[in-house]
């Protein structure tokens, strides 16, 4: 069997940006650089809050007449929304294509070059183990399954692979203005270009990125055992150390205070989530310090 997965991702929404001022327009309101995003490129960005915090993170894909963006699909209608508020006179037009669309993931150390179907495809820029992102419209989601040689796969096989790596998204993992972009990585996920122009948010980003450590991340946990639903608090004794945003099986990611974390782990003080032992791991990708954290790998 071959090592390599395929799943539909069904939490997933498309839009479509089109007319010949998308790239300035996009330019200057998300965190990554748009200018010159040719036919296939792809970026991760996302738009901000004008106090700097996380509305809604996304992919941006190039095309002949504009772009795609690939975002949580709950979040599509809103970011519709968003987005035709700050339009104001530009010659754009923006479509919901979450339902005649889909999204999915192919990924696995056997996954073919060329997928042989009639399909959008791109990299994954966050992590490259995520593999690719794959574009479909709905119709001929059949015909395309039938064409790849991977194996197919539920959902939640490739959340867990998205966890145990330690990357979170919005709307699905975090909800939309409770973090900045450094809480959730987006300076480690290729998600920022902080030598672009302005953009909404820019000021507060940069301010972050001028200081030496951030206080807390979005860190991969493994947490075995059974948890009631509320039980998302992550304690050392009786402080708290960070909260659970997400779980399937035992791989969750969490928003970690890492300087609690270093204060827990030098009084030799037990993590844990309700009565289960969390263990806060070190992605990677990672550039920064996690207290004695296990490697993912």
């Amino acid at each position: 069997m071959t090592d390599c997965s395929f799943s539909i991702l069904p939490d997933r929404g498309l839009l479509r940006l089109t007319g010949d001022e998308v790239t300035a327009f996009l330019q200057g309101l998300v965190t990554n650089n748009v200018d010159g995003i040719g036919e296939g490129d792809a970026v991760y960005a996302s738009l901000l809050t004008p106090q700097g915090k996380i509305l809604f993170d996304f992919f941006i894909i190039g095309q002949p007449d504009g772009v795609l963006i690939d975002c949580a699909r709950e979040q599509a209608p809103d970011l519709r929304k968003r987005l035709m508020f700050y339009r104001l006179r530009a010659a754009i037009e923006i479509d919901d294509l979450s339902e005649t669309h889909c999204v999915a993931a192919l990924w696995g150390e056997d996954c073919p070059e060329s997928l042989n179907v009639d399909v959008v495809r791109f990299q994954d820029p966050r992590v490259p183990d995520l593999g690719i992102r794959i574009i479909a419209e709905v119709e001929g989601t059949g015909r395309t399954l039938e064409n790849l040689e991977a194996n197919r796969v539920t959902p939640d096989v490739y959340l867990s692979h998205r966890l145990s790596l330690g990357v979170a998204e919005g709307g699905n993992d975090f909800e939309s203005g409770t973090l900045f972009p450094h809480d959730a990585n987006l300076d480690q996920l290729s998600g920022i270009d902080f030598h672009k122009g302005c953009y909404v948010g820019q000021e507060v980003v940069s301010r972050m990125y001028h200081k030496t450590t951030a206080r807390k991340r979005i860190l991969p946990v493994t947490v075995s055992g059974e948890l009631d639903p509320d039980e998302v608090d992550i304690v050392a004794g009786d402080r708290s150390v960070g909260t659970l945003l997400s779980r399937t099986g035992d791989a969750g990611v969490a928003v970690i205070r890492l300087d609690r974390l270093q204060t827990a782990i030098d009084g030799d003080i037990p993590v844990t989530v309700g009565k289960q032992a969390a263990a806060v791991n070190k992605p990677d990708w990672a550039t920064f310090d996690v207290p004695e954290a296990k490697s993912t790998s």
